[in-house]
This record gives structure tokens, sequence and C-alpha cells, in this order.
């Protein structure tokens, strides 16, 4: 099966979703314990899936060091498959520190009620930042860069995918347009000052752009004091409402629906990709 265009089980009109936002540390060990008890928070929301934010298994707090990575065989991974195999329960796991034979990515990793594990979406745009008397960040000597859109679909919806910083390129978000995917997966871990200043008007012009549901889970708090996350994990549906905003609450989920019919209703009501 391609990484493009993979399916996991039957069709449905509505679909019952929870979004996960996290305060993240440089350790496998604490941060997979938050990430399974979201896993089991959701499954009592009786959600399908779980969506999780970027640096959910890893947040690198020393940007001066490499990240650790992992394969698709690690131990991590595997308590992972477990846990969802046992509660029924789908997970997204939004950026993770992936090495593969073809390089090292910030890869978005699937996970299905079934325990299979999908390599379904490599972080395209890096962030590198250099400022003048000030920090630099280069992500690029972290990680290559993903060459192509891909879109996962589940229970008969279809979800483009983008990490982060590819929040920013319209270009990405026009593909899934074309495409007319039902929603749009958008995990992130923002600063503060961008976030305060970009993160609600560029989702809600994603959703409004694309006709779609933007699903953007976050991180959030500040990380051993060593860093500040906005938070603000958000769902916004296809006319551009904000459904959910987790503010900067930490290591928890909310459920929310996603309808076919809104989506059909917004895009004849305003035709925009025929």
């Amino acid at each position: 099966m391609g990484r493009r265009h993979q399916k996991f089980h039957q069709a449905m009109d509505k679909l019952k979703l929870a979004i996960g936002q996290m305060e993240c540390i440089d350790s496998f060990a604490d941060n997979l314990e938050i990430l399974l008890d979201l896993m089991h928070q959701a499954s009592k929301l009786d959600a399908k899936a779980l969506f999780l934010p970027e640096n959910c298994l890893y947040m690198r707090l020393d940007k001066k060091q490499l990240p650790p990575y992992l394969s698709t065989s690690s131990e991590e991974f595997e308590q992972i498959k477990a846990l969802s195999m046992k509660l029924d329960l789908a997970v997204h796991l939004g950026g993770v520190g992936l090495k593969t034979d073809a390089g090292k990515y910030n890869a978005s990793i699937f996970v299905s009620p079934k325990g299979e594990l999908s390599h379904t979406y490599d972080k395209q745009k890096l962030f590198d930042i250099e400022l003048e008397g000030k920090h630099s960040y280069r992500e690029s000597d972290a990680y290559d860069h993903g060459s192509k859109n891909s879109v996962l679909e589940y229970l008969g919806f279809s979800f483009g995918q983008s990490i982060c910083f590819d929040l920013r390129f319209s270009s990405i978000y026009e593909n899934y347009a074309k495409q007319q995917v039902d929603a749009i997966l958008i995990p992130s871990s923002f600063v503060v000052p961008t976030g305060k200043a970009h993160w609600h008007v560029l989702n809600r012009a994603r959703a409004i752009e694309t006709q779609s549901y933007v699903i953007s889970a976050a991180q959030t708090g500040e990380h051993k004091g060593k860093h500040q996350s906005f938070g603000h994990s958000l769902v916004v549906d296809p006319w551009g409402e904000v459904l959910v905003d987790l503010e900067n609450k930490k290591n928890t989920c909310e459920a929310f629906e996603i309808d076919k019919a809104k989506v059909l209703s917004v895009r004849q009501q305003m035709p925009m990709h025929r």
C-alpha cells in the first residue's frame, strides 16, 4: 500500500475524534506515559481516533544537540500499537524523529486500531532561522526535507497531512483543496510570539481556503523552563469557525465530530475548487 493514499476501515458520514495537547520534554519515557494516558482519555470519550502534536514522543530542548531517532520497530511504537488494539482506537502521532533507509525525517505516524503502523508523512518545510545578533536554529541540521503531500484515509474520511511550519505555505494546501480532502492535519509546536500573532488566523485561513476541517494538535507549556510553546490546539470547521480551542491546558484531550454533510454544504454555498 502506497504512502500517498492509505485507507483504513469502512466508510461513514460522521466521525467522532479527539485532539490532544501535550507538554513534552526530552524524555521518551515521560512523554510516552502522557501519550498512553491521553489514549485512555480519548477512548472514554468514545473517539475513533486521537490526534497528537509534533514532538509528541520527544521534545528536543538542547537545540545544539541532534535528536534521538526512532525506527518503525522501536519499543515506544510497540506499546502504542498494543494499547490501540486494546482500546480499538487509532492514533496519529503528529511529528516524531524517524530514521529510515531513505533518511531522517520529522514524520507523522498513524497507528490503526488493528495495531498496524504506517509512516504516513514527512515534514516538507523545515524551520531554519537566523536572526542577526540573536539565536539561530536550523531544523534541517537534524532532518531531511519531505518531498510530497500525503493523504491519509480512515473510516471513509480523507485527511491531508502537514506539520507545523508547513502551515505557512499555502501551496501545500492548494493541492489538498484540489483533492477535496475532508480535513487537514497540522500537528505543531508553535512558540509564543508567533503563536499569538499568527496561529489562529493561519489555521482559520487554511480551513476557509480548503473548505475542510482543520485539526491542529499542539504543544503547550514551558518544557522544563527551556522552551515555551503557545498551546491552543484547534479544530476549525470548513466555514472557518473554531470548534475546539484547548488554550493552555496541559496533557488533555477533547472530543469533536467531523461531518461530511458540513463539508458538502460549505462547498455548495461557496464553490471554489471546481
